[in-house]
C-alpha cells in the first residue's frame, strides 16, 4: 500500500508544511503521472528538505538551478521566465511540489502543442494565456541569447542586433496573417514543422 504524503511528514515532525499545500497523495500522484512511488517518495523528500514549508521561492529556485548548471551558463532573466513557467500562479510567486511534479508530466509528452504552451509560458510568464505580441516575445528571446558562457557572451559584441534579427524573422513567420500577434496554435504548427523536417528522410 502507498503511504500518504502525511504519513511521510510525520517522521519529521520538525518540517511542517502549510496545511493548504498538502500535495495529493502518492498513489494519486502516481495515477496521473508517468513517475514511479520511489521516484515521488525521493523528490519529495528532496523538495520538503529546501523548502520546509512546501513553498520555493525564486531566491530558492535560482538557487537549486544554480547547483545543478553553472552560474555563468545561465541568465537571471531566463530563470524568472522558469521559475514563473512552473508556477501554477505567478502573482503568488511561489512554486509548489505539485507544480513541479504537474509541468515535469506535462513536458514529458514533448508534442509539438506541449512545446507551445511551455513556451508561451516561458514568453508570457502566465500558465493561461494563448497569445503574446512581439515585443515580449523579443524579450524573451534576448533571454534565451543571454544563456552561455558569458566571457563569450562578452566576445560577441553584435550579439543585441542578432537576437532582435532572430526575433523579428521568427515572429514574423509565426504571425502569418500579419495581425501583431502570434499564437499558442501558431507556435504548435511552428514545432511541428521542425519535428516533420527532422523525420524526413534525407
Amino acid at each position: 500500500m502507498f503511504r500518504t504524503f502525511t504519513e511521510l511528514d510525520a517522521e519529521d515532525p520538525s518540517e511542517k508544511w502549510e496545511s493548504t499545500l498538502q500535495p495529493p497523495s502518492i498513489s494519486q500522484i502516481t495515477a496521473s503521472t508517468k513517475f514511479s512511488p520511489r521516484w515521488i517518495k525521493y523528490f519529495y523528500a528532496r523538495f520538503k528538505n529546501e523548502c520546509p514549508t512546501g513553498r520555493m521561492r525564486e531566491a530558492d529556485f535560482r538557487r537549486i538551478i544554480c547547483m545543478v548548471i553553472e552560474s555563468n551558463q545561465v541568465s537571471d532573466p531566463y530563470i524568472s521566465r522558469l521559475f514563473c513557467a512552473f508556477s501554477s500562479d505567478p502573482t503568488d510567486k511561489v512554486i509548489t511540489f505539485n507544480d513541479i511534479v504537474t509541468c515535469l508530466t506535462f513536458l514529458s509528452e514533448g508534442t509539438p502543442e506541449v512545446q507551445a504552451e511551455w513556451t508561451v509560458r516561458l514568453i508570457t510568464g502566465r500558465p493561461d494565456e494563448d497569445n503574446f505580441q512581439y515585443p515580449e516575445f523579443a524579450t524573451f528571446v534576448s533571454s534565451v541569447f543571454a544563456l552561455g558562457d558569458a566571457r563569450e557572451r562578452m566576445k560577441r559584441n553584435t550579439e543585441k542586433e542578432t537576437a532582435r534579427q532572430r526575433a523579428m524573422t521568427l515572429f514574423k513567420e509565426l504571425d502569418k496573417d500579419n495581425d501583431g500577434v502570434a499564437t499558442k496554435a501558431d507556435l504548435a504548427r511552428f514545432f511541428r514543422s521542425i519535428q516533420e523536417a527532422d523525420t524526413c528522410p534525407v
